[in-house]
């Protein structure tokens, strides 16, 4: 599938050339038919194919930080040399208790996707009242994460579409998650320079996932966790998989198609609004029409735990899930 990506910048100017019906769910019934019709409880890296590029607009994620070993002295030093920079005690990806180094983050736009998996189809309909038959299991990357009940889910880890020079030309860093995978589908060799403008060419690309799907207990009351990151592209003897269903490309300035949209996960909706450039878009539109909502909210129980994230993934390193 081709597609004419739209890259802006943070002021959302676009950058040239250059369930809820009130149907009740039985969410337990819903849950472990995945896990058991999966079986990937205990993790497998399995072959899909990129089924859906979704742009959530212009974000400013968490700022950045980093451990950090020097004395105060040092730390005095790094705040006179770009006062933006602060420090302040922390822990290490080994939980271990460290000192951090942080720089605020700056706004650009995000991007997130979704994988399907043919071999494993999922008939989750049946728990809603839609006989639409069975799909493809659908995994969106970034994870996802509880900010309460105002906001509720959103993509925990977006990717980001900050380019650098660091290849020789404008491109993702070589460290990127998208940057691998487009070296992974072979769309271009490792140190060669990937635009973001050429990243609809990911869409319909089959690459290797790591792949987890399993029940998690909280309180006396069973979650669903899902969790996927990019692991490798196709090995020698394995084949790319036709895509099953039309691939999905929405953007916020484009006239996206009404079923794509209505059939957006909320906690991606969730994203979308939380855009500096989501007013005035044609997305906002869209999705928020006349003032309700016209995206396909997914149903949450009662309550959640107060933040469970699918997993914690750096964009210029993405962890796998196991």
């Amino acid at each position: 599938m081709s597609v004419q990506f739209e890259v802006y910048n943070a002021s959302g100017d676009v950058v040239s050339d250059n369930v809820g019906d009130g149907k009740r769910v039985e969410w337990d019934a819903l849950n472990n038919y995945i896990v058991e019709t999966c079986g990937l409880q205990d993790g497998d890296t399995l072959v899909g194919y990129i089924s859906a590029l979704y742009d959530l607009g212009v974000q400013t994620p968490a700022d950045s930080e980093y451990v950090f070993t020097g004395t105060q002295e040092d730390e005095a030093a790094e705040i006179a040399k770009n006062p933006s920079v602060y420090f302040k005690d922390g822990l290490d990806d080994n939980k271990a208790p460290a000192r951090l180094k942080c720089a605020p983050s700056k706004p650009f736009q995000h991007v997130t996707f979704a994988v399907d998996f043919p071999e494993i189809m999922l008939d989750k309909g049946k728990f809603f009242g839609d006989d639409g038959g069975a799909k493809p299991l659908r995994l969106y990357l970034g994870g996802d994460f509880w900010m309460g009940k105002e906001i509720g889910k959103v993509v925990q880890n977006p990717f980001s579409m900050k380019n650098t020079t660091k290849t020789g030309a404008w491109s993702f860093d070589s460290k990127a998650t998208i940057y691998k995978m487009a070296v992974g589908a072979k769309l271009i060799k490792d140190g060669e320079p990937f635009e973001s403008k050429r990243i609809g060419e990911l869409l319909g690309k089959s690459l290797q996932w790591k792949v987890k799907i399993d029940l998690s207990e909280s309180k006396g009351k069973f979650y669903l966790n899902q969790k996927i990151g990019y692991a490798a592209g196709l090995g020698r003897g394995q084949q790319s998989i036709e895509p099953v269903m039309e691939l999905v490309y929405v953007g916020f300035n484009k006239d996206n198609d009404a079923q794509a949209v209505n059939e957006i996960p909320s906690h991606i909706v969730n994203t979308m609004k939380r855009a500096s450039n989501f007013e005035g878009s044609k997305l906002q539109q869209q999705l928020v029409g006349d003032g309700a909502s016209t995206a396909q909210a997914d149903v949450e129980p009662e309550e959640l735990p107060p933040s469970v994230p699918q997993y914690i993934a750096n964009d210029l390193d993405e962890k796998l899930p196991f």
